[in-house]
């Protein structure tokens, strides 16, 4: 298991035998592709980024980094189509 962001990341985790990648907010259609070839889950972790967006403000988070939450949550729930149109398996974490 690895925690990984960007396509570069989790392509070299597959080429190590990485057999599940938390995160991916960042993957690719080749990435995609190439985890479910490696038959890899990827555990997408969404929830924290909810959690930190509706709790953010009272915990005293500035602005720019509640924008930066909500466009990081967008980018996973992109990340959570590109990887189920590949046929990637998912599974769930919280990272809470």
């Amino acid at each position: 298991m690895a925690h990984a962001y960007s396509p570069k990341a989790i392509q070299r985790c597959m080429h190590c035998g990485v057999r599940t990648i938390e995160h991916g907010i960042l993957i690719d259609e080749d990435t995609a592709k190439l985890m479910t070839a490696r038959q890899a889950y990827l555990v997408p972790t969404l929830v924290i980024y909810q959690a930190l967006a509706e709790i953010g403000q009272k915990l005293g988070f500035p602005q720019e980094s509640l924008q930066k939450l909500a466009a990081v949550r967008e980018q996973g729930l992109q990340a959570i189509k590109i990887a189920r149109k590949a046929g990637v398996k998912i599974g769930f974490g919280t990272d809470l």
